[in-house]
């Protein structure tokens, strides 16, 4: 009996030493490349109006605070064009050409990014798929927020634009983000 016990002892002795007591799994953490960019619905509808002679003199403009908001995983560019060659809507046609924007730092969330995006002066085109790029950045961001100013022409460069009524001339700015 004290055989069969020691001989039972080693046997589960054996097994125990053999079982396996680790095991290994493979984790994968896939990231996707996410984009998003957003004109802020409070400042949408931007108007510039000459008022005086002075603003046909010296121009006019007005500035967009956090007028685009941008998250992206990584570097990226903002792009500005004109949905015609023209704004219309008045006796002559006023050239996109004749609208600048310019881009700038707006109030921006804690994390939107380490880096510092380069922000243009641009003026609004049609041509191109993409238009004009107003702001680049080699790393991403959350939530970055960027000011827009819209400016026209002085000079008295809208002389003969109007009748004798007040003509507002219309066109659609689309923005569009691009990974780097």
């Amino acid at each position: 009996m004290k055989k069969a016990f020691f001989g039972l002892v080693l046997g589960l002795t054996a097994f125990t030493a053999n079982a396996q007591t680790q095991g290994t799994a493979t984790l994968n953490v896939k990231l996707n490349p996410i984009q998003t960019l957003m004109v802020n619905p409070a400042n949408n509808v931007v108007t510039l109006e000459y008022k005086n002679k002075a603003d046909y003199a010296n121009g006019v403009s007005a500035k967009q605070e956090n007028h685009l908001t941008v998250y992206s995983t990584g570097g990226f560019q903002v792009y500005a064009k004109s949905s015609q060659q023209n704004l219309t809507g008045g006796p002559k046609d006023i050239a996109a050409t004749q609208i600048k924007l310019t881009a700038s730092a707006g109030k921006t969330n804690p994390r939107s990014a380490t880096g510092s995006p380069e922000y243009k002066s641009v003026d609004l085109v049609h041509s191109g798929d993409k238009g004009v790029m107003l702001v680049k950045s080699t790393e991403g961001g959350v939530d970055r927020n960027i000011d827009v100013t819209y400016a026209a022409k002085g000079d008295d460069a809208f002389i003969n634009h109007v009748g004798q009524a007040a003509a507002t001339y219309t066109t659609t700015v689309v923005y569009e983000i691009v990974a780097m």
